[in-house]
């Protein structure tokens, strides 16, 4: 019998509890850490023992404990959307969470813990796990490969860098391997972005913010102060429309062979791909500043905005951006595979463009050690190598003539990745089928096992 522990998040809490009921048919005694009231009376509304729930909402802020080691808890809060607006309160509450935490996974003999890595408690008891090996317990993130799509892995590390080698002894299409394609989330994205935008999407966000319906001032993983979230939310509805009025950005027939360039799609942010795996680099502007410090002459820098990050920056970054000479805004609807294509070189924190463009054949940069790193076409480096680049055509034709290990990348994810789609069931409702749920349940006790 194997003891697990899921960490609830939200929406995706519902499709954790349905691959629960699963998991617990082959034997598995299944534990939880919440820190959401409305998601703590689900699960025990739905059957699960009081006992087998850890609750850490806010009310630990005034519960003193000794902290149980040093777990960096400072960079946690710098990564956290929410808890870097309070940061006070949110030292208190990572200190005084963390015994909880160790004591629930030992008296209950825990050996996995199952969650994502964004929020800041998620983040700590993954650090719990990795540094007190006398728990014997070990933190696995299910997450989407991005490409191909429909499939997962097991993340062991909040960088995305470490994937939980299993083997799944599947047979491997070869066809399907080398098919570029955008990832089914960002496609999904799309789609609730444009719902979002509807006057009726705004007026019942307007409506749930005044009625304060569903809203749990006691989770840690909502803003608290009414006056904070107001000033977020007005933010990004003003930025889209000054975005809409002032920018200009120029579209893709401007480029040709003359004008030699280096592509740099913007992150959406916050967000966990650049506050957590992309930590020490979170400040893009700063980033494309480093790059544009070793552009060789007459060659551009091209930054793409993310179409669904519109609103999350204001007009003064972008104009701040193109006082620089040879920084150019490309339309945030260009096709993004086609900039690749024109491009000398892809550069991204530890976006999915540079996946694509490495797949692609094409030469990337990722500053993150991102799982895709492992591509030749794609190449990981630091601030302080940026610091020693003194010709970046060089590095270029370095990375453009690696050897080809695209085959063997290739079959290295499919032979450690799952069938199976994670997403949040409350907008893509499909994730709940049964065949699915058996999926990612299935995948789990592998996984799980494979210890």
């Amino acid at each position: 019998m194997k003891n697990i522990c899921f960490i609830s998040n939200f929406y995706f809490t519902y499709l954790w509890h349905d691959v629960s009921k699963v998991l617990q048919t082959k034997g598995f005694r299944v534990f939880w850490i919440v820190s959401n009231k409305s998601y703590h009376n689900f699960l025990i509304q739905a059957g699960v023992k009081e006992e087998n729930i850890l609750y850490i909402n806010r009310g630990y802020i005034s519960k003193p404990n000794q902290p149980v080691d040093d777990f960096q808890i400072n960079e946690l809060i710098y990564g956290d959307r929410v808890l870097r607006l309070e940061k006070v309160d949110a030292v208190n509450y990572l200190t005084n969470i963390q015994k909880p935490i160790y004591d629930f996974l030992l008296k209950n003999s825990v050996s996995t813990v199952l969650g994502e890595l964004t929020w800041a408690h998620e983040l700590l008891i993954n650090r719990i796990t990795r540094k007190r090996t006398e728990l014997k317990c070990r933190f696995i993130c299910p997450a989407v490969t991005r490409i191909p799509n429909k499939r997962f892995v097991f993340f062991k590390d909040d960088r995305q860098s470490e994937i939980l080698e299993i083997d799944n002894n599947e047979t491997i299409n070869l066809e399907s391997i080398f098919k570029v394609e955008k990832p089914a989330y960002l496609k999904n994205n799309d789609l609730i972005l444009n719902k979002k935008r509807s006057l009726k999407s705004r007026f019942n966000k307007a409506l749930r913010f005044l009625t304060g319906k569903d809203f749990d001032p006691n989770d840690p993983g909502l803003i608290r102060s009414g006056w904070n979230r107001f000033k977020i939310r007005s933010s990004e509805e003003l930025n889209k429309e000054t975005y809409r009025a002032f920018i200009r950005p120029i579209s893709l027939s401007t480029f040709n062979d003359e004008h030699p360039y280096i592509l740099y799609t913007l992150h959406k942010q916050p967000e966990a791909s650049i506050d957590v795996v992309g930590r020490y680099y979170e400040d893009q502007k700063q980033t494309i500043l480093n790059f544009w410090r070793i552009l060789p002459p007459n060659w551009k820098l091209v930054v793409k905005e993310h179409s669904n990050a519109i609103g999350d920056r204001d007009v003064k970054f972008y104009k701040e951006l193109t006082q620089f000479p040879n920084i150019i805004l490309a339309n945030a609807n260009l096709d993004s595979y086609e900039l690749i294509k024109k491009s000398k070189l892809v550069v991204s924190i530890s976006g999915t463009i540079a996946y694509e463009s490495a797949l692609m054949g094409y030469p990337s940069i990722v500053l993150s050690p991102v799982f895709f790193r492992r591509l030749n076409y794609c190449k990981h480096i630091s601030l302080s190598e940026i610091e020693n680049i003194t010709n970046i055509e060089d590095l270029i034709s370095e990375i453009k003539n690696s050897e080809d290990n695209r085959l063997e990348f290739c079959k290295y994810i499919m032979k450690n990745s799952f069938n199976g789609t994670i997403s949040d069931p409350n907008a893509t409702p499909h994730v709940l089928e049964q065949e699915n749920v058996n999926n990612l349940a299935n995948a789990i006790e592998i996984a799980v096992k494979s210890a």
